[in-house]
């Protein structure tokens, strides 16, 4: 059976009425989101499919540290109010990395040369803010994984998660 993806990004379903409306905005005045509030670092970075380096997606990571060597993001396709959640990426220390299997290895991606070109960014804060963050990044390592394979149009994130790579040298990033 032939898969049919749907080329209009909108998710389906009905709009929101006003009793969810309300719901939603009093739970956000009052809910606990503990984990969602340790979010401290909006980094904004590019990322292509592990194979297919000309599939190439933007990435705002709306990241956590759990301590000084890890950190994990959820990955979303804008930082826009109706961005789509499209992966998540885990985020640990050159220490850490050193002590992974060889075998483990070959699925997560330096940061260095994503932070020395100027490829990860990390917007609407001031420069000597973005350098502190930006010298803890240059020397860890990502492994990502998008669920939705935006550029499609799926309008749902359709199909098998994808591993995700960085770059590592110039002329790879269209």
């Amino acid at each position: 059976m032939k898969e049919v993806h749907n080329k209009d990004d909108t998710v389906p379903g009905q709009p929101m009425d006003i009793k969810q409306k309300i719901l939603c905005a009093g739970t956000a005045m009052m809910g606990k989101f503990t984990p969602l509030n340790e979010i401290c670092d909006h980094v904004v970075g590019f990322h292509f499919y592990n194979g297919d380096m000309n599939k190439q997606v933007v990435a705002h990571h709306y990241c956590s540290a759990l301590n000084a060597d890890f950190k994990q993001c959820v990955i979303y396709d804008s930082d826009k109010p109706d961005a789509k959640l499209i992966g998540v990426e885990y985020i640990i220390s050159e220490k850490i990395f050193k002590t992974l299997p060889e075998k483990e290895r070959k699925f997560w991606h330096s940061h260095v040369y994503e932070v020395k070109s100027g490829m990860l960014t990390n917007p609407d804060v001031p420069y000597a803010a973005e350098k502190i963050v930006m010298s803890d990044l240059i020397n860890t390592y990502g492994k990502t994984v998008h669920l939705r394979q935006i550029g499609r149009g799926d309008n749902l994130p359709f199909g098998e998660p994808k591993l995700m790579m960085a770059f590592t040298h110039d002329g790879q990033a269209n």
